[in-house]
């Protein structure tokens, strides 16, 4: 699960949050490009051990592809059962 943070600063404020706490960081804050341009995140567990992340991502990505109909990130294939 996901969460949009409005700019990197608040990406980074989670992640020292995390730590202080004692959280499980999976992915330190880093840009992701292959989830797109400027995706930049970090990923922790909940106590559950469920993915979260905390992501900010500029706007004007989403509004292309809404606008263009099509999303250039690469897609991992997916196995055949």
């Amino acid at each position: 699960m996901a969460f949009t943070a409005e700019n990197r600063s608040d990406v980074e404020k989670l992640y020292e949050f995390l730590k202080q706490m004692g959280a499980t960081i999976l992915d330190a804050p880093a840009e992701y490009p292959i989830y797109g341009p400027n995706y930049y995140a970090v990923f922790f567990a909940d106590p559950d051990g469920m993915k979260l992340e905390l992501v900010h991502f500029p706007w004007g990505y989403w509004r292309n592809t809404q606008r263009d109909g099509s999303d250039d990130r690469p897609r991992a294939e997916r196995k055949k059962s």
